[in-house]
């Protein structure tokens, strides 16, 4: 089947305890069902995309071979050219899966916060993205080291859902900072975004931070960030 970016069925890993998004889910489940989207596939497709993303996570992207994934998958009957037909089509529909189930559950946190305020909105969000990333760790660590071996259109992609992401957090922060300016707001929450993704990487859950209080120390530093903007006079 070829890969396809918003080909998703249900995001590989999620924590628990949020409610199910909206649009974004049903979109996804609006598919048309083929005799690929059987369970037995869907499973062996599951387990290439995880042991290719540890693996690369271990070994490198250049020391993950197609047989190697498939041997970590502990599939040893297939090829990986049944499943995926390139290794960048795999590595494209991993971080596709990967950034809509981030996409899915910072819009159910949003919403769930709804009622309480943008600043509770935003540290919901954050809370969602980093919960959701943590349990995706490899497959986020791939989504930032090896975004340029895909092709162009596959990167075209991936950054129009990073942008989308970084969007989502922007309306959020200017309904918390609305005398911001736009250009302030962007700014402010490309760089939580990048802050963020970079916490995945070192962030431990059972520290002594807390996801929640890491959520409200990023939502003041971007709060600040839009309130003071850096941005040089006449650029904005």
């Amino acid at each position: 089947m070829a890969s396809s970016f918003l080909s998703l069925a249900e995001p590989d890993t999620a924590p628990t305890g949020a409610p199910p998004a909206n649009d974004i889910v049903r979109h996804h489940r609006a598919r048309t069902v083929t005799t690929q989207d059987h369970p037995e596939w869907l499973r062996t497709r599951r387990q290439i995309r995880r042991a290719a993303a540890r693996l690369i996570g271990e070994r490198g992207v250049l020391r993950a071979t197609p047989r190697a994934i498939v041997r970590a998958a502990g599939l040893p009957g297939i090829t990986l050219s049944e499943c995926y037909p390139t290794r960048e089509a795999l590595l494209a529909d991993i971080m596709s899966r990967h950034l809509d189930g981030l996409t899915c559950w910072v819009i159910a946190a949003r919403d769930a916060a709804g009622q309480e305020g943008a600043a509770v909105q935003m540290e919901a969000m954050i809370g969602a993205f980093l919960a959701s990333a943590l349990a995706e760790r490899n497959e986020h660590r791939l989504l930032l080291q090896a975004t340029d071996l895909l092709t162009p259109r596959a990167q075209a992609h991936v950054r129009l859902r990073c942008n989308g992401l970084a969007a989502l957090f922007g309306e959020a922060l200017a309904e918390t900072v609305p005398q911001a300016s736009g250009p302030a707001v962007k700014l402010a929450s490309l760089t939580l975004m990048s802050a963020l993704s970079c916490a995945v990487l070192w962030f431990d859950p059972d520290g002594s931070v807390a996801v929640s209080g890491y959520a409200r120390m990023l939502v003041g530093m971007a709060v600040e960030g839009a309130r003071g903007s850096v941005l040089r006079r006449g650029r904005g």
